[in-house]
Parts: structure tokens; sequence; C-alpha cells
């Protein structure tokens, strides 16, 4: 698990580097298409991520598993499509970056703890999908890309 800053919120070193990235002056328009349209985004070519065997395996195992929805760090998030709506966060936010010109922002926040067991018995696919968000907030300057989990277990 990432270290904590914050009791709510969390720091990711790939989340950094996803800022960095689109910050630096990538062709936007192009990751953002490649985000939509790969079977590994953010990995591809030019990508954040390009080449970065750790961090690849990192999110195809603790972040989401082989099916999209939550790996080890949310082993009972059978019911949320987890790849998929922070997939169209992210399209969502670097379009609107290329647009705009303005800053991108990461954030990870903890909406506190998981079921007890670590398990989804005792979760309906509703309660797992509220535990979960996925959001773009635009401001003045910046866009945020705001992704709510719960502590991962």
């Amino acid at each position: 698990m990432p270290e904590e800053l914050d009791a709510w919120v969390s720091d990711a070193n790939a989340l950094d580097q996803l800022d960095d990235h689109i910050n630096g002056g990538a062709d936007l328009g192009a990751f953002a298409d490649s985000l939509g349209t790969s079977a590994t985004p953010g990995f591809d070519a030019g990508g954040p991520f390009d080449g970065d065997e750790r961090t690849q395996a990192h999110w195809t195992s603790d972040w989401v598993d082989t099916d999209g929805h939550g790996g080890a760090y949310w082993p009972y998030a059978k019911a949320v499509d987890f790849a998929g709506m922070l997939n169209a966060g992210l399209v969502d936010s670097v379009r609107r970056v290329a647009r705009t010109g303005k800053v991108h922002n990461t954030l990870w926040v903890l909406s506190g703890d998981g079921p007890a067991d670590g398990t989804q018995a005792s979760l309906s696919a509703t309660e797992q999908e509220a535990m979960f968000k996925v959001a773009v907030h635009e401001r003045n300057r910046v866009v945020n890309l705001v992704i709510m989990t719960p502590r991962p277990v």
C-alpha cells in the first residue's frame, strides 16, 4: 500500500508519474485516444508507464484484476467495473487538459474501510459500487481526476 500522507489522501508515485506525463507536453490528443482504445492504456509506446513492468504488474494485480474488477487491494469488489471507471475518468480529464491547457492533478481519496472480512459476501452490487467513484473536477487552473476507494486491504 502506498505511504499515506493523511488519514484519507494517499500518495501514489504512479499517479505523480501520470500527472508529470500529462503536464509535460505529451501529445494529449493521441494519449487520450490510446486510453480509449488500448488493451493496456498508459503502458503503450510513449505513455507514462511505457516499459515500466513494475507499475504494470502493480496496476494489473493490486488495483484491478484481469476482468477489470478490484485487484488484491479490493478483492471483494467483483461487481465494480473499476478499470472502466478509471479509464473513463482519465480520458475525460486528459481531453479537458488538452482542450484548456490547464494543469492535470490526480488525487486518490480513501473513503474508509471495506468489509471487515475482506470478502464481497456481505456486500450487494449497489454497496460495492457506492464505495468506488471516479470524478473529474475542473477549476480555473486545474483539472482534478479524483479517485475514491476504500482503504486497500
